[in-house]
């Protein structure tokens, strides 16, 4: 995390270091959210019993803590162990398991059937992180897509201080492109060439 002094609005840069501690005793991945008014971490942990969880936290620059986030998701799949942060125009955060993959941005949850496998390494295709291509145990390659409705600025501009406008996503789908040598990381270069790390 950083911290630093406050600019203009209020907010804080983040110039220095510093630690904060969360209630979370067993955290599996974060990701740092895109399109938040004030940064925002999505934690996915393992309670003590053993359900997993996703929660939100905002980061205080200038209290140099978390304070409660604007949403969280209790008893994801059993399964989850991967988030990625969506960039906009969409935000939110993917929530990757073993037999699904969902979609939360703060509303009703969407989700999408994938055939079981353990997901060991995922890259975005598209800027605006419309595809996804993700990698399993076994070698499998396969293709998310989101489906969304165009964003609505509903006046906010880059000056108004507002968070920036979103596309609405209304739909995720799954389908598998073929086999690879079994992905430790993933990295779409350009023009349909895809490094596979294994």
């Amino acid at each position: 995390a950083g911290g630093g002094d406050a600019g203009a609005g209020g907010a804080a840069a983040l110039r220095e270091a510093f630690n904060v501690r969360m209630e979370e005793p067993y955290v599996l991945d974060m990701a740092f959210l895109h399109g938040m008014p004030k940064p925002t971490v999505a934690v996915l942990h393992q309670d003590a019993k053993d359900a997993r969880n996703v929660r939100t936290y905002q980061l205080s620059a200038v209290d140099r803590d978390l304070a409660e986030g604007p949403w969280q998701q209790p008893n994801v799949e059993g399964g989850a162990s991967i988030l990625e942060a969506v960039p906009m125009p969409f935000g939110g955060v993917l929530i990757i398991g073993e037999y699904s993959v969902t979609y939360h941005s703060g509303g009703e949850p969407i989700s999408a059937p994938m055939r079981p496998a353990l997901v060991r390494a995922v890259c975005r295709v598209d800027s605006d992180g419309r595809r996804w291509l993700l990698g399993d145990d076994r070698g499998g390659l396969s293709v998310l897509m989101l489906h969304a409705e165009a964003a609505d600025s509903g006046g906010a501009g880059p000056s108004s201080g507002a968070a920036p406008a979103r596309a609405r996503v209304t739909g995720l789908q799954v389908q598998p492109l073929g086999e690879v040598s079994a992905p430790s990381a993933l990295c779409y270069v350009d023009n349909g060439v895809l490094f596979v790390g294994s």
